[in-house]
């Protein structure tokens, strides 16, 4: 469920201008952004 899921998100987010990468690492989708420092 999670995989097709995240899958529907992160192309909504790709039009978005923060970039959201969508990492399955030990299969678990993990949301990562990069932060202004």
């Amino acid at each position: 469920m999670a995989g097709p899921v995240a899958i529907t998100c992160s192309a909504q987010s790709a039009n978005s201008t923060d970039t959201v990468r969508f990492r399955t690492d030990g299969g678990k989708p993990v949301l990562e952004r990069p932060r202004p420092g």
